[in-house]
């Protein structure tokens, strides 16, 4: 897997979360665990404040866009 690639990145602060979409080159799917690792280190934070909502890839390709949700604590993600 290579580096990420941040394509959107907003602050909603009615859920105190921040919400993100990146892309990733690899060769085959991404786990959910090597992507929690690659965004818990990316964004400075836990990997169980982590949500991700989404890995999405296309026929052929070797980009996948990931989505989700860093929350501030495992609490907060959990309410």
């Amino acid at each position: 897997m290579k580096e990420l690639n941040i394509i959107e990145e907003k602050k909603n602060p009615l859920f105190d979360r921040k919400e993100i979409e990146v892309e990733i080159e690899s060769e085959t799917t991404p786990s959910r665990e090597d992507i929690l690792i690659l965004l818990s280190k990316k964004f400075s934070t836990e990997k169980e404040n982590i949500k991700i909502k989404s890995i999405l890839g296309k026929f052929g390709s070797r980009i996948f866009t990931i989505k989700a949700n860093i929350y501030n604590s495992k609490k907060e993600k959990d309410n």
